[in-house]
């Protein structure tokens, strides 16, 4: 019986390099298919755009944190107003108008901005045990905006202080 033709090693070589490429480049695209995860998270202070609103509006401060994932996550805001409109003690922020305190159940991200969504409890103004909000955030440091909708209700901010962080995660 006549002995089976043996390749040459060189070819043996270039097909296994080329199959290696080939799982290499296959892997690489799978992985770049993925979605993306992202993850926010920032604190800090805001001062509320046009206050409480009206012909004599009075100024709005709020101490807000917040993180998500696209799974989970948790919302505080706790929005102050001055005892007194005038005078003495008028910038004295130590009123409590209102909290909300609620669990992130979603999260996109969209040019740039990060949309946070879930249920809240809301004290003070538009209280209420469950209230659906959207928060909508920038990344940045003090001049970056948010946007809060809670209640019925539209509160555009603009930060002062503190940091908001908007990461793709692999």
């Amino acid at each position: 019986m006549p002995a089976a033709p043996t390749l040459p090693r060189r070819w043996i070589l270039a097909a296994v390099g080329i199959a290696l490429v080939v799982l290499a480049t296959a892997g690489s695209s799978t992985a770049a298919s993925e979605p993306d995860s992202w993850t926010v998270m920032g604190a800090g202070h805001t001062i509320i755009e046009g206050g409480t609103g009206g012909g004599t509006p009075q100024p709005v401060i709020t101490l807000l944190a917040f993180h998500a994932t696209e799974q989970d996550g948790g919302l505080e805001c706790l929005a102050l107003a001055p005892n007194r409109s005038r005078g003495p003690g008028s910038g004295a922020f130590k009123t409590n108008v209102m909290y909300v305190t609620g669990e992130v159940n979603s999260l996109s991200v969209s040019n740039g901005a990060a949309v946070l969504r879930g249920v809240a409890v809301v004290t003070g103004i538009g209280a209420g045990p469950a209230e659906p909000f959207k928060l909508v955030v920038r990344p940045g440091g003090p001049g970056t905006t948010v946007q809060l909708t809670v209640s019925g209700l539209v509160f555009n901010e603009i930060l002062t202080d503190g940091q908001i962080e908007l990461r793709e995660e692999p």
